[in-house]
């Protein structure tokens, strides 16, 4: 499928962000997928959405519009295979469900999209990674300890998503931000599954040495602010998502430990462990340190085997 609009295909560096609410899904399931710009100034006019599976390039679901400005159309012969716009209006986003089929696909499915300026270039449809946006990958719901969690960044804001399969009632995971890769001196985010399966997310802090994980509001002088924004389980899977935020502080404070930025490395650490009667973290049971480094102002994506630690 391509656009005909008259204007020739061209690469170019990326300028919009395509989102899925969930990275797995089930049969008959429903994926929320938005498109946005990567700024406030990244507005397009043209969109064009198609479900594929990653391997045969398969047309797979359906589609149901969210909001006027975008409504289905059939691909290859099959009813609301695909989206597009409805107009040339400046969009700065736009929002679409995607719909899986009845029977599961081992193949993950990759969301093939078109987002035109129609002033700029048109993205080939024929390049395996369609330019400008960024492209997720829904795999089917799997039994496998498997956690993922990424994050982007933008206007000083570090949104957060952790997804974790397997998470056991009165089960704890934390992603740990270290400047080296041992205990000490880290900043935790913890996704907890209460006894009742309620899931929670809690910042703590590790402190010097192998003191026990403390909550982070005990702690004087912290920066950064942990603002959960989508807290669910799903078919075995447990979602915890936060932004963080306000990072900067002007004021020269004696610290417990060096302040959470944005722009500082980190080595991130992953443990596992159980809650006690009162939701309260115990020590961890397995840890891991990753080889990779990151920052919390670049788009990061960690997957990470859960069977290693658990």
């Amino acid at each position: 499928m391509l656009p005909q609009h008259g204007v020739s295909s061209q690469r170019c560096s990326p300028k919009y962000i395509i989102q899925a609410n969930k990275l797995q899904y089930s049969t008959r399931d429903t994926v929320q997928i938005t498109v946005r710009g990567s700024t406030k100034s990244n507005t397009f006019k043209g969109i064009l959405l198609v479900a594929k599976t990653k391997t045969k390039q398969q047309i797979i679901g359906t589609w149901s519009a969210v909001g006027s400005n975008i409504r289905t159309l059939n691909c290859d012969g099959n009813r609301n295979t695909g989206i597009t716009h409805n107009s040339a209006s400046n969009k700065l986003s736009i929002k679409a469900l995607w719909h899986s089929p009845s029977t599961i696909t081992k193949d993950p499915i990759v969301i093939k999209q078109i987002v035109s300026g129609y002033t700029s270039t048109i993205p080939n449809t024929r390049s395996s990674t369609p330019i400008p946006v960024t492209t997720p990958s829904i795999g089917p719901q799997n039994n496998s300890n498997e956690v993922r969690i990424n994050w982007t960044y933008e206007n000083g804001v570090t949104s957060v998503k952790m997804q974790i399969n397997n998470l056991k009632t009165s089960q704890w995971l934390a992603l740990g931000l270290s400047l080296d890769n041992k205990m000490g001196e880290d900043h935790v985010f913890v996704c907890k599954r209460s006894a009742n399966d309620q899931i929670s997310v809690i910042r703590c802090i590790n402190p010097l040495g192998n003191s026990p994980t403390v909550l982070a509001n005990t702690i004087a002088n912290l920066i950064g602010t942990l603002t959960p924004t989508s807290l669910a389980l799903r078919n075995g899977v447990a979602y915890c998502e936060f932004n963080l935020s306000n990072f900067s502080d002007s004021k020269r404070r004696r610290r417990d430990i060096s302040p959470l930025s944005p722009s500082t490395t980190y080595i991130p650490l992953i443990a596992i462990g159980n809650l006690d009667s009162s939701d309260g973290m115990t020590k961890h049971t397995s840890r891991a340190a990753l080889s990779e480094n990151v920052q919390l102002n670049t788009r990061i994506q960690i997957i990470y085997n859960g069977d290693r630690i658990a």
